[in-house]
């Protein structure tokens, strides 16, 4: 039988406009590629922009009190300084130390060629797999995007729309966090089941407007149910008149129809 290695290719992008995908490549024996966030590229461009303009600061304090109480000697300037470059920073700022006149001398710079180069890695991120055949490289990055692990962590930060509150104490905390993961697996519960229904890749008839067709998503699957109604009745609870897209969800997920619907 044919090695992994041996029975596994990934090919350019299908199409050369593909955004976040970089060349393939081939890391630790196994096909890969490398893609790209945009989004993770500028978060950290902006860490690394705070990260100098506070050592940039700490230095320029430094520089003042050279020759003071705490900085008499270059010793005491170099251990200083060993101590503002912390990793987010080292090597990409310029410092040299000395002596004049018998007093400490401190100069600092940034190194412009060395932080162009760090930027070219900024949310660069490597996809190695296994799969056997011939892949393209955009459609492995389509199935990795495509995983439910990837799928529900868009959905937390866009759909669930998750964003920071101010609790009081611990117990509201895991709450919160509780009440948020469990709307996350309903929210992919729904998604998954109705795909597995339909086929993964199938589409479902008047998901979008205009009772255009689309492969289902949680969105746009719930958003098919709004503006559905129900009233509350001397006999009971009434749901309005279900359109075909929404009785036909219902019956792919095996979800019976709890109440009546109105009348014609």
């Amino acid at each position: 039988m044919p090695s992994a290695r041996e029975s596994q290719q990934v090919s350019q992008p299908d199409s050369p406009r593909s955004e976040g995908i970089c060349a393939p490549a081939t890391y630790t024996g196994a096909p890969a590629i490398c893609g790209s966030r945009s989004e993770e590229a500028r978060s950290v461009a902006d860490g690394r922009e705070r990260a100098l303009a506070k050592a940039e600061a700490a230095l320029g304090k430094t520089q003042r009190g050279l020759g003071g109480r705490y900085y008499k000697t270059r010793n005491q300037v170099d251990a200083k300084v060993a101590q503002l470059l912390g990793p987010a920073v080292r090597g990409l700022l310029k410092v040299t130390t000395g002596t004049r006149a018998g007093t400490p001398t401190l100069r600092s710079g940034r190194d412009q060629h060395a932080i162009g180069q760090a930027a070219r890695t900024d949310g660069v991120y490597a996809l190695a797999t296994n799969l056997p055949g011939r892949l393209s490289a955009t459609k492995l990055l389509r199935l990795y995007k495509d995983q439910l692990v990837e799928l529900r962590h868009r959905d937390a930060k866009q759909t669930l729309r998750v964003r920071p509150i101010f609790l009081h104490n611990d117990d509201r905390i895991d709450a919160l966090v509780s009440v948020v993961g469990l709307a996350l697996v309903v929210f992919g519960l729904i998604e998954t089941d109705l795909r597995g229904a339909v086929g993964s890749d199938a589409t479902l008839q008047g998901l979008l407007p205009e009772g255009r067709a689309a492969r289902p998503t949680a969105r746009n699957i719930l958003a098919a149910f709004q503006g559905l109604g129900l009233t509350h009745t001397h006999h009971g609870i009434v749901l309005d008149r279900l359109t075909g897209t929404q009785r036909r969800i219902l019956e792919l997920l095996t979800i019976p129809i709890p109440w009546p619907e109105q009348a014609k």
